[in-house]
């Protein structure tokens, strides 16, 4: 009997039997959807006075007559100073311009002599280095 068993004979041979499958919950449901509405339209934006940018080009403009009007004024009284102060001035300019050209010449005539004698210098030099290399 032992055989039986262990070779299987005798018994009824049997598949498994499956858990029964529960039928599935219903489904919850769904409230029926609104219809989508269609936007509303923009409202039209309202157009914009035109004024303000005329006002800023106005204001500019008279900002800019101030001012010259302004350099205008200087310009005039320097222009009508009395006769004595600009005759006083037009000398004083004149013998200032003298004073200071001359030493403004000698010191271009001494910087020009200067720049000169270090060309020399530098010329000597360079052939002092030619020499040595062509020594060598």
């Amino acid at each position: 009997m032992a055989d039986e068993i262990k070779n299987g004979e005798g018994y009824e041979m049997k598949m498994p039997e499956e858990p029964p499958v529960p039928t599935p919950a219903p489904a919850p449901t769904t409230p029926t959807p609104e219809p989508v509405k269609a936007p509303e339209p923009i409202p039209p934006v309202e157009e914009r006075s035109h004024l303000a940018p005329i006002i800023g080009v106005l204001i500019v403009l008279i900002v800019l007559a101030l001012g010259a009007l302004y350099v205008w004024g200087a310009l005039l009284a320097r222009q009508s100073a009395p006769a004595d102060d600009s005759m006083m001035e037009a000398t004083t300019t004149d013998s200032m311009m003298e004073a200071s050209s001359t030493p403004a010449e000698e010191s271009f005539d001494a910087t020009s002599a200067d720049v000169d004698a270090d060309m020399k210098a530098l010329d000597a030099d360079l052939n002092q280095i030619d020499a040595e290399l062509q020594a060598n």
